[in-house]
């Protein structure tokens, strides 16, 4: 059975709230004093979230809880999770051969040795899952 939950995140600086029941909640364990530019959760998961912060893309496991660096160096200002969690897409831009689109294709645990797309300073994912076509061969 899934559970349905209305969450609200909020970020601030370097910290980040979540409100329940009207009640805020600091959720920034392993992302203390970090620039957060986005978050996005697992559609197969609730309680797994990636945040994208000023030095790389963070995972939590536990809703929010604790936090951990699982793709760091470049800023990730998007990031995008495919309906399965298993597609990740990351905007990492830092002013280098590295910026781009970059593709995880096991749920973040890799993500390949070159952009899906290269280009500097990327902002933002606009991706139609209708028509994403990413093989394993693309990263």
């Amino acid at each position: 059975m899934q559970r349905l939950q209305i969450i609200l995140l909020l970020i601030l600086a370097s910290s980040l709230l979540f409100a329940q029941e009207n009640e805020w909640t600091p959720i920034n364990n392993g992302l203390e004093n970090l620039q957060v530019y986005t978050i996005v959760g697992n559609p197969e998961d609730p309680d797994i979230l990636f945040a994208g912060a000023e030095d790389g893309l963070y995972r939590s496991d536990n809703g929010g809880e604790r936090w951990q660096n699982i793709y760091g160096g470049l800023p990730v200002s998007a990031t995008w999770v495919s309906d399965d969690g298993r597609t990740i897409l990351v905007a990492r831009s830092g002013g280098s051969r590295s910026d781009g689109i970059w593709v995880s294709h096991n749920g973040g645990d890799d993500f390949g040795e070159r952009p899906l797309v290269w280009f500097l300073w990327p902002t933002a994912i606009a991706v139609d899952p209708e028509t994403l076509n990413i093989s394993s061969a693309d990263r």
